[in-house]
């Protein structure tokens, strides 16, 4: 009796499964990232959100204060921020890098004084310092 083996339609059929299993895992891996990039996205402009009101309510705070006083907020942007003060609002528009979208966050502040507008990204620290005029706010 005659053996055969046939070794070379196992190995065939292995590779058709693995090449198979790693086309699904490469469409489920680009999906899951896309969700990934959009989350990340909205959890930068929660960030955003946070600051804004943290920097109206700070602001309000050294209002009452005597001049010279001051107050640190930290912050930290995923995605480039661009930060204003514009006719008693204080704008942080959140540039994402993925999908080109800006997204504005605004609050209204009084006596709230910039030196300048500025984009940032990653942490930053900003200063609010009560001044003759109002609150003085500045990048460090």
């Amino acid at each position: 009796m005659i053996r055969v083996q046939c070794r070379g339609q196992a190995s065939l059929e292995y590779l058709i499964v693995f090449g198979a299993f790693a086309a699904m895992l490469a469409v489920f891996l680009g999906v899951a990232l896309n969700v990934f990039f959009l989350g990340l996205g909205a959890l930068d402009v929660l960030h955003a959100k946070g600051f804004v009101e943290s920097i109206q309510w700070r602001s309000r705070s050294l209002e009452v204060l005597g001049v010279g006083s001051a107050s640190l907020v930290k912050g930290s942007a995923f995605n480039e921020w661009g930060i204003a003060l514009e006719e008693g609002l204080f704008i942080v528009s959140v540039h994402d890098s993925k999908n080109g979208k800006i997204k504005t966050v605004q609050v209204p502040v009084e006596n709230l004084s910039m030196v300048e507008s500025k984009t940032i990204k990653g942490p930053f620290v900003v200063a609010l310092q009560r001044v003759e005029e109002g609150v003085q706010l500045s990048f460090k």
